[in-house]
């Protein structure tokens, strides 16, 4: 004799509106923060290859560079920190003591990504150099985009992608100027 049991019943279970717009945002990258490093680096270039490298002056030359590189290590870590909040395709072991484990990879590999591929987005953007350019300039220009390149992986901690995020849901702004200052308030 066999032991039949019902169905079980149908889920009544029902998200909030506001928890369901909560999700879907945060499902997504953050496209207007990856676009303002992307842009930023085709600035730096266009920048660089039409004004500072023909110029005559060693300090304009080696701008260019440290540009380029500040803009390229911005853009690598905008790949990285503008990724969905709600991302399950990083799945990380808990960790041992129980806390939420975060992407130190990112803190320490981002940067040397930045140090070592810098001189080479230099390199292949400018091509080749005038011969006349002693070694010491040369060796300065992928310096500093080495090192520009590290600085600018850090502007996130100056510009997190957290706040273009927040302006989409933007419900008012607001700018009262009175006789002694100006206030800016944003209600989200």
């Amino acid at each position: 004799m066999s032991v039949f049991l019902p169905p079980q019943p149908p889920s009544t279970y029902v998200e909030a509106p506001a928890i369901v717009e909560a999700r879907a945002q945060c499902t997504n990258a953050d496209w207007a923060y990856v676009g303002t490093a992307t842009g930023a680096f085709a600035g730096s270039i266009a920048l660089d290859l039409t004004l500072l490298k023909p110029s005559e002056s060693f300090a304009l030359r080696a701008t260019g560079p440290a540009l380029i590189g500040a803009s390229w290590g911005w853009l690598l870590s905008a790949a990285a920190w503008a990724r969905p909040l709600c991302d399950d395709g990083i799945l990380l072991a808990p960790a041992p003591e129980g806390s939420e484990r975060l992407l130190p990879e990112v803190r320490w590999l981002g940067p040397m990504l930045s140090l070592i591929t810098a001189p080479i987005v230099v390199g292949v953007v400018e091509g080749r150099v005038p011969p006349e350019w002693p070694f010491s300039e040369r060796w300065q220009r992928l310096t500093g985009a080495a090192i520009a390149g590290v600085a600018g992986f850090y502007i996130h901690e100056l510009w997190q992608p957290a706040p273009l995020r927040g302006i989409r849901t933007l419900d008012r702004a607001s700018l009262s100027i009175t006789g002694t200052g100006v206030a800016f308030t944003m209600n989200f």
